[in-house]
C-alpha cells in the first residue's frame, strides 16, 4: 500500500507486476494447501523432512513462477518453462549461501575484511550462474510468445487478486477472470503490417510467410523488436522480381516506392518516402514516412470484414504530463 500511494506509477512496471504476483500466489497457494502441510510436518522421520523441505521448494518456486509467469509473457514476450528446476538449485543456494556471506561482507567492511566473505560468496554466484548456463541449452528453453493485450493481463491480474482476498470457496471465482484472460489472449490476433518510426522498416504478413522491405540503415534493434510480435517468425526480404514497377501488393496491403506507383484498389498503402496526400483515395489508409513522423511506429489490421485498424505509438502513449508533445503538423 506504501508503494502504491506514494509511486503509484510503478503498478506499471516490470518488478513491481512480477514481485507482487508472485507474493499473491504464494498467499494463496499455501492458505488452499494449509492443512496438507500442517499434517506433513508431523512427520518426524529424517527422510520426511527432507522430503518436505524438497517439496516445499518446489511448491513454492512452482506458486510464484506460474503467478508471474503471464507478466513475463506481457512484459517480454517469452516465458522460460524449465524455471522449478532452475528454482531448486538457485533458491537454496541464495537463501543458504549467498545472501548470509553477503550479510557478514557488510560486517567485516570496516574492518576492511569483506574479502573474506565476498569471495566464497562469489563461488555461490557462480553456482547459480553455471546453473542458469545449463539450463539455458536445454530444448526450448525459452519460448516466443505473442504480445499479450492489455485487457488480458488486466483479467488475469484481477483474478490473482481475488483469488488472494477472499478466504471462502467464492475466492475461486478468480480462477474463472483468469480462464477469460486466456480467452482473449487466444483470441488476440497480430497486426498484418508494421512500420517503424523512421518508415525504414516495413514488415507486412502473409499467406506465405512473413516479408521484410528494409531501406538503408535501417534499425537492427526494431527488427529484433518485432520477432515476438509473431512468435519469432522469420522475416524474409521482399523479392523485387515478385513486385510491379516497384510497388508490391500483399492482399488488401501495397507497399509503394512513390506516388507514381498508387493504386486504388489497394485497403492500405505503405510507403518509406513522404506521399504528401498523392494517394488518399477514398476509403483508403495511407501511411508514409510524414504518417510515421507524427504518430509513430505503426502498426495496422486487415479485418475480414475489409475493416482497417491502425493503433500507433501515439495512441499507445496518450496525451499524459510526461509524455512529449508530438508534432501536429
Amino acid at each position: 500500500m506504501v508503494i502504491m500511494l506514494t509511486t503509484p506509477e510503478a503498478v506499471i512496471g516490470v518488478s513491481f507486476q512480477m514481485s507482487f504476483s508472485a507474493v499473491l500466489a504464494l498467499i494463496c497457494g499455501y492458505a488452499a494447501a494449509r492443512n496438507l502441510f500442517a499434517r506433513l510436518h508431523e512427520a518426524t522421520g529424517p527422510a520426511s523432512r527432507a522430503a518436505l523441505h524438497f517439496g516445499g521448494l518446489f511448491y513454492t518456486s512452482l506458486l510464484a513462477g506460474a503467478a508471474s509467469m503471464p507478466f513475463a509473457a506481457f512484459q517480454f514476450q517469452q516465458i522460460q518453462p524449465y524455471w522449478i528446476f532452475a528454482n531448486l538449485i538457485a533458491v537454496p543456494v541464495t537463501a543458504l549461501w549467498v545472501l548470509p556471506l553477503g550479510l557478514a561482507a557488510l560486517a567485516l567492511m570496516p574492518l576492511h575484511a569483506a574479502a573474506l566473505a565476498l569471495i566464497p560468496m562469489g563461488w555461490g554466484i557462480a553456482v547459480i550462474v553455471a546453473c542458469a548456463n545449463a539450463i539455458a541449452t536445454w530444448p526450448d528453453a525459452m519460448l516466443r510468445v505473442t504480445p499479450m493485450p492489455a485487457a488480458s493481463i488486466l483479467l488475469y491480474a484481477a483474478g490473482l487478486a481475488w483469488l488472494c482476498i477472499w478466504r471462502s470457496k467464492v475466492s475461486f471465482l478468480g480462477l474463472g477472470f483468469m480462464a477469460l484472460a486466456l480467452a482473449v489472449y487466444a483470441g488476440a490476433r497480430p497486426p498484418d503490417a508494421l512500420v517503424s518510426p523512421d518508415a525504414k522498416l516495413i514488415a507486412v504478413r502473409t499467406e506465405h510467410g512473413f516479408l521484410v522491405l528494409r531501406q538503408k540503415k535501417a534499425s537492427n534493434f526494431v527488427l529484433a523488436q518485432w520477432q515476438p510480435v509473431w512468435a519469432g517468425a522469420p522475416f524474409t526480404p521482399v523479392d523485387p522480381a515478385s513486385c510491379t514497377q516497384n510497388a508490391c501488393q500483399f492482399g488488401a496491403i501495397l507497399v509503394v516506392p512513390d506516388a507514381a506507383a498508387c493504386s486504388e484498389t489497394a485497403a492500405v498503402i505503405l510507403s518509406p518516402e513522404p506521399l504528401r496526400d498523392a494517394c488518399d483515395g477514398e476509403g483508403q489508409v495511407v501511411i508514409d514516412r510524414f504518417s510515421v513522423w507524427r504518430e509513430g511506429a505503426i502498426a495496422v489490421w486487415v479485418q475480414k470484414t475489409g475493416k482497417i485498424r491502425v493503433l500507433s505509438d501515439k495512441d499507445v502513449q496518450g496525451a499524459r504530463p510526461w509524455v512529449p508533445a508530438w508534432p501536429d503538423w
